[in-house]
């Protein structure tokens, strides 16, 4: 992981941060302006995202975590999605294992706990995965 900060700040459809394209880009260690900034897809946004992954060779794997259940988070790089505390807005964090290690937003202020108490995480998980750990 390589902390990676965003350069866009916007909070609105019209005018989208890339939040998102920096965790992508910090935990995969890329550039940043080799990561797309999936809001900028507006409404195709998660179709970008998904397409983007796949061609790096991953499946995201997305879950709703109560927050209470935050902590229990495996030992591995993932995307958490929560509420910005700058704006009324989603924001993006590094995690792992339970604990936010990057912010991209330079000031570093992570998340607020979640309106509805719950937090999407972003797993990745290597194309050919099986629960078993083989290759196909």
């Amino acid at each position: 992981m390589l902390p990676i900060y965003q350069d866009k700040f916007g909070t609105t459809i019209e005018n989208p941060g890339n939040c998102l394209s920096a965790c992508i880009a910090s935990i995969f260690e890329r550039n940043l302006n080799e990561v797309p900034n999936f809001a900028a897809a507006r409404d195709r946004w998660m179709d970008s995202y998904h397409a983007y992954m796949d061609r790096l060779g991953y499946r995201i794997l997305i879950l709703q975590i109560p927050h209470d259940q935050s902590r229990n988070m495996p030992m591995t790089h993932y995307v958490v999605t929560g509420q910005s505390p700058r704006a009324d807005c989603l924001h993006a964090c590094v995690g792992y294992g339970g604990r936010i290690i990057h912010d991209p937003h330079p000031d570093g202020h992570g998340l607020i706990y979640p309106k509805d108490g719950m937090y999407s995480v972003d797993l990745f998980l290597p194309i050919g995965y099986t629960p078993k750990g083989e290759i196909q």
